[in-house]
C-alpha cells in the first residue's frame, strides 16, 4: 500500500497531527497542520488509519465540525501451538481458552499498563479496560 501512495504521487510523513482545516460548508478537510512541520499540508483528503487511536484522534481533530464517528477498538490475537501431545483434535476449528492467562509484560509495557490504569477513561476509550487487568479476559 505504501508503495502504491508513493507511485501515483503520494507523500509519507510521519508526524503528530495538531490541527485540521475543515470548511464548515462542505465538511471537506482543507489543510492538516503537523506537530513538527514548519507549515500546514493543504489536503482535501484525510485518511484516519490510527489503528486503536482511530477514536481519540477523530475527536481531537474533526472537534465540533463532523459528529464524533464513535470508533471502537477491539484486540483480537491468534496463537498457533504445535500440539505435541494431540490433545486438540486436527479438526478442531476454534479453541477458547478460559483459564486464567496473564503475560509477562517487559517493564516498558508494565509502566504503560500502569499510566492506563491510572486514566481509566483514556483506557476505555482506548478500548484497553478488559486488558489490563490482572488476568486476560476469556477467550
Amino acid at each position: 500500500m505504501k508503495n502504491d501512495i508513493v507511485k501515483h504521487g503520494g507523500k509519507i510523513i510521519k508526524d503528530e497531527i495538531v490541527e485540521m482545516g475543515i470548511d464548515s460548508s462542505t465538511g471537506q478537510v482543507t489543510r492538516i497542520s503537523l506537530k513538527n512541520a514548519p507549515e500546514s499540508i493543504k489536503a482535501s483528503t484525510f485518511v484516519n488509519a490510527a489503528g486503536p487511536f482511530s477514536g481519540r484522534l477523530s475527536r481531537r481533530i474533526l472537534r465540533n465540525h463532523l459528529p464524533d464517528p464513535g470508533f471502537v477498538n477491539e484486540l483480537h490475537a491468534k496463537v498457533i501451538f504445535k500440539d505435541e501431545a494431540a490433545v486438540v483434535p486436527s479438526d478442531s476449528p476454534m479453541v477458547i481458552l478460559g483459564d486464567p492467562t496473564t503475560v509477562p509484560w517487559r517493564p516498558d509495557e508494565q509502566e504503560w499498563i500502569q499510566d492506563l490504569l491510572n486514566s481509566p477513561e483514556e483506557a476505555e476509550e482506548m478500548g484497553m479496560s478488559k486488558w489490563i487487568g490482572e488476568n486476560l479476559p476469556t477467550g
